[in-house]
């Protein structure tokens, strides 16, 4: 490591969560959903952050604004929530909103590709033979 420029591919953390490296993602307003974000990631991003999130459209549970906005994938974590607004109340509202997003998974949490994993195994097999027209949901209860 340089020791007066880290390079690109050094780690570092952001308030105690380790990032992989110092390739961000930055906002992209209207494009910044969880779909690029998990491209990103799986490009090699250490940490993707979302366009800007209206803290009012949170707090007042605006349905688009939860419904696109909020959506997490489990493999693109960590991930930076972007939050805008200018009432100190409704900024906390909002804050505690965004942090619940991956909470509001029944088991608290985002699942991991290894979870899933035993599923696409399944679909794999021949056992899966006789299942069609099916949707085999792994979502950690949420569904």
């Amino acid at each position: 490591m340089n020791a007066t420029r880290p390079e690109l591919t050094d780690p570092f953390e952001i308030g105690g969560v380790p990032i992989a490296n110092r390739v961000l993602l930055a906002p992209l307003a209207g494009i910044g959903n969880w779909f690029v974000r998990l491209q990103a990631k799986r490009h090699g991003a250490g940490l993707a952050v979302s366009e800007m999130v209206s803290s009012f459209a949170l707090h007042y549970k605006n349905e688009r604004t939860l419904r696109e906005l909020l959506v997490l994938h489990p493999e693109e974590h960590p991930v930076s929530i972007q939050l805008f607004g200018h009432d100190a109340e409704v900024m906390r509202s909002g804050a505690e909103i965004a942090a619940s997003a991956a909470q509001a998974i029944p088991l608290g949490r985002a699942g991991t590709p290894a979870e899933a994993a035993g599923a696409v195994s399944f679909l794999c097999t021949q056992d899966s033979n006789y299942v069609s027209g099916h949707c085999l949901v792994v979502d950690g209860g949420q569904g």
